[in-house]
């Protein structure tokens, strides 16, 4: 029986790893992002900054943020609330997996609403000396682009005192003291820093 030679091609295809391979941690969570970045496109762009020159002319907000690029660090969710002044996004981590709300102001609203710069920039300094506290929503880390400053802080899931009152219409006494004592203790706190 004649031995077949293989050619220089043969054999390198053979040792090669076949091309079908598992996607690693990083390629997924790439993946992912690319897909939650798309997510609320309509309620508020949310890009890096070399996507759009949109307020490129705007002054910087903030003088301390942890960076420019949050998509880097977040993956944002869905749409949790809406003010006069931003939009609030479910987000979550890409490394530790926690999950947190994240405040975006758009510099446009801040052009065109007269959003006072300097109640974001007294919000951010009072939240970040606020002590820790149970009752106490508490800052991550703050970013800020070109297009938006974003405030990303506890996630507090189960809506606000307003609302939690208003859908039972009648509170016991015992649940109105709880809600009286959770108040004083967060004012409380907050007149000893």
């Amino acid at each position: 029986m004649e031995k077949q030679s293989k050619t220089p091609q043969d054999v390198s295809s053979t040792n090669q790893p076949s091309l079908k391979r598992k996607k690693t941690n990083e390629q997924m969570i790439l993946k992912i992002d690319k897909k939650f970045q798309k997510f609320g496109k309509e309620d508020q762009d949310i890009e890096d900054s070399s996507t759009s020159l949109i307020c490129s002319d705007f002054p910087t907000i903030l003088s301390d943020v942890a960076g420019h690029d949050i998509t880097s660090r977040y993956v944002f969710g869905k749409v949790i609330g809406r003010g006069d002044s931003g939009v609030i996004y479910h987000c979550t981590d890409k490394f530790s997996r926690d999950v947190y709300a994240c405040k975006s102001i758009s510099k446009n609203s801040i052009k065109e609403h007269s959003v006072d710069i300097e109640n974001i920039r007294r919000e951010v300094r009072i939240m970040k000396i606020l002590p820790h506290h149970l009752n106490i929503v508490t800052l991550k880390e703050t970013y800020e682009d070109h297009r938006n400053v974003h405030i990303v802080m506890d996630l507090c899931e189960g809506g606000d005192l307003c609302d939690t009152i208003l859908a039972k219409y009648l509170h016991s006494e015992k649940d109105a003291a709880l809600i009286i004592k959770t108040i004083v203790e967060v004012v409380q706190v907050r007149f000893f820093i």
